[in-house]
């Protein structure tokens, strides 16, 4: 019913643990598809041995290095369930995650309103929640829980093959990043995703990874990070928030040079009534912490 997305980079070494975390399910109703991001390290010699000890499908596909969002569209043009589940290398699900998942989508199976699944992510150890509990709610989009519930947070989330379908990550010569949001986003802006209050799925932040480097990998890839900012002031459900996206956007599109920022933009009525309070921003530093990230990296 579902695949498990696991997209990889140099991470051969931890997919031992992925697989460990995967082989104690307690429903193996579920196919491991790997996408190797273009690893030099014994990615593909790992992924040969994990498969002599496993009892479900794994798939393996190599891919020329192009960062995860090409990883993402690859898996699920390959993916052959009806869901679609993504676990990083560095993250485990509990024991019976695969199990409560599967009971999950068949309840949301015929509900054409409903995209998937979002739920709560522990840190490796399982003590405590990464970010704050999910608001106790049946039914909701992520933009109305990070936006109107003020939940904060990593979370689990689990799609509809045939959704994520409609909506590819743009890939963009040159730049090997696009965040999450530009795709999610826009499917929330439309669906709804199941909630469940339960955490199963673990994560441990690795030194190299992407939420460590985070601010270093938007400014060498500033045309995706706008792309991010953009879809946050498009889909933003308050005026405030709304306000403060296109600002963001025009600080960011106008230091890194990011072409046609204005033509791209939807709300042009909003862009142009915005542009005198972005020089203010510029000239007093506000907000600071961007400015000290600009200054970081040049």
């Amino acid at each position: 019913m579902i695949t498990v997305f696991t997209p990889t980079y140099n991470r051969g070494k931890l997919l031992w643990r992925v697989f460990e975390s995967l082989d104690k399910q307690t429903s193996k109703d579920f196919v491991w598809l790997i996408i190797d991001d273009g690893s030099v390290d014994n990615t593909r010699d790992i992924v040969a041995d994990i498969r002599k000890k496993a009892d479900f499908e794994i798939i393996y596909l190599y891919q020329k290095n192009g960062g995860k969002h090409r990883a993402f569209n690859l898996a699920v043009k390959k993916c052959k369930t009806d869901y679609f589940l993504i676990l990083d290398s560095d993250d485990i699900l509990v024991k019976d995650a695969m199990e409560i998942l599967s009971e999950k989508c068949l309840l949301i199976n015929n509900n054409e309103n409903i995209c998937g699944i979002i739920g709560n992510r522990g840190n490796i150890s399982g003590t405590e929640i990464i970010g704050v509990k999910i608001p106790d709610v049946k039914v909701a989009s992520g933009l109305e829980l990070y936006q109107k519930m003020n939940f904060k947070g990593d979370t689990l989330r689990v799609y509809k093959k045939m959704i994520l379908e409609q909506y590819p990550f743009p890939e963009i010569n040159g730049e090997n990043f696009i965040p999450e949001n530009v795709v999610f986003d826009k499917i929330d802006k439309k669906y709804k995703m199941l909630v469940i209050n339960e955490v199963l799925y673990l994560s441990e932040y690795q030194e190299d990874g992407l939420t460590k480097n985070i601010n270093l990998i938007k400014t060498r890839n500033p045309i995706g990070y706008a792309l991010s900012l953009r879809s946050m002031a498009d889909t933003a459900l308050t005026l405030k928030k709304k306000i403060g996206g296109v600002l963001l956007y025009i600080l960011w599109t106008r230091k890194f040079h990011v072409k046609d920022s204005f033509k791209d933009f939807r709300n042009k009525f909003l862009y142009i009534l915005c542009i005198p309070i972005s020089y203010i921003m510029e000239i007093f530093h506000i907000p600071r912490f961007l400015f000290d990230m600009f200054r970081k990296v040049e």
